[in-house]
């Protein structure tokens, strides 16, 4: 989506929305990086935007120092996009718990999210109008089907296949995803 943008715009035309690309932002990552990727999902859900494709803002966030750019374009009141893959204790990485709920907490202050769609298990603690995607049942494995056989909810959440489930009221739009450490540690 970054190097060539074009290619992937009527494509995502099918959909009534799409997610801005996570860029991870790690915590040991370098400042100047943390930024640009910032950028680079700002950058990549306007031209999606340009071009009459509605996007969800995916946010993405390190540790606190990052506070300071990391909810930057994001309007009041959008629904947006997080992401606890990374930080779910299955995955190795319970440690950085604190560090996704603080970016989380400060994302609610700052935002006001009307919805949030969180791209695997919700933490029980987080708060706002959480739309749960099912991360295991809207993988690759299930991309290939010729059809979406399985049900288009389950007890677990939301799964996302080669058609998304969206609230029907999507009206502010524009997000970064996750948390987490390249080395999977502090």
């Amino acid at each position: 989506m970054w190097k060539k943008p074009d290619e992937y715009v009527e494509k995502l035309k099918k959909y009534k929305a799409v997610l801005s690309p996570d860029f991870n932002m790690y915590i040991e990552m370098n400042k100047t990086l943390q930024i640009y990727n910032t950028f680079r999902n700002r950058w990549c859900g306007a031209y999606l935007a340009s071009k009459n494709i509605k996007v969800i803002p995916t946010l993405n966030w390190g540790d606190e120092n990052t506070f300071e750019f990391c909810f930057d374009g994001i309007p009041k009141g959008s629904i947006v996009a997080v992401s606890t893959y990374m930080v779910r204790e299955h995955n190795n990485h319970a440690d950085q718990k604190d560090f996704f709920m603080k970016g989380y907490e400060e994302m609610l202050r700052r935002i006001e999210p009307s919805k949030i769609i969180c791209y695997s298990e919700p933490f029980p603690e987080m708060q706002g109008d959480i739309i749960y995607v099912d991360y295991e049942l809207s993988g690759w494995k299930y991309l290939n089907k010729k059809s979406l056989d399985l049900p288009l909810h389950n007890k677990r959440g939301i799964i996302v296949n080669k058609t998304m489930l969206q609230p029907e009221n999507f009206n502010k739009i524009y997000s970064l995803e996750g948390s987490g450490s390249a080395y999977g540690g502090k």
